[in-house]
C-alpha cells in the first residue's frame, strides 16, 4: 500500500521552476487538461503579470511516493485590506483549474488539496473566480 499524499506550499519562483520537468510530465499524462494548467502558462503568467505587479507566489503541490500528482498555482495579493489568494494566470477571465493525476483518487485528492490549501496558506481569502461546472473541482467546492 502506498503512503498518503504529502502536500507542500511553494512560495518562490525558483522552486516552481525546478518542478518544470515533473510538471510537464504530469500535464502530459493527464487527460482533459487545459492549457492554463501547464507549466508554460504558469511561467508566462508569473513573468508577465504576477511578478511585475508585486504578487506573492503560492503553489500547492502533492506527491505520492515521491511522484508529483497535483499542482495548483496561485498568487497572493492585497485587496481592500485583505490578502487574497487567486489562481495564477493573466488575471483576465481564464478558468481556474487544478492539474491532478487521473485515476480513482482524483476527486479525493482535490478535496484533500482544498483542505490543505485552506490550512496552510497565509492569505485571508481564497477566490476561484471561474470554475467550470463540468470539472471535478466544481463538485468538490
Amino acid at each position: 500500500m502506498s503512503a498518503p499524499d504529502s502536500y507542500e506550499l511553494l512560495d518562490d519562483f525558483g522552486a516552481l521552476t525546478r518542478l518544470a520537468g515533473e510538471w510537464r510530465a504530469l500535464y502530459e499524462r493527464t487527460r482533459g487538461h487545459h492549457l492554463s494548467a501547464s507549466f508554460e502558462w504558469a511561467r508566462a503568467s508569473w513573468e508577465t503579470t504576477a511578478a511585475p505587479r508585486g504578487r506573492g507566489l503560492r503553489c500547492l503541490i502533492a506527491r505520492r511516493d515521491g511522484q508529483l500528482v497535483l499542482v495548483w498555482p496561485f498568487v497572493c495579493l492585497k485587496q481592500g485590506g485583505l490578502s487574497v489568494l487567486r489562481p495564477l494566470g493573466p488575471e483576465a477571465s481564464e478558468y481556474g483549474t487544478v492539474l491532478v493525476e487521473d485515476g480513482p483518487e482524483q476527486e479525493n485528492r482535490i478535496e484533500a488539496a482544498w483542505r490543505a490549501l485552506r490550512a496552510i496558506n497565509r492569505c485571508d481569502l481564497i477566490t476561484l473566480p471561474n470554475v467550470r461546472s463540468d470539472m471535478t473541482l466544481d463538485r468538490v467546492l
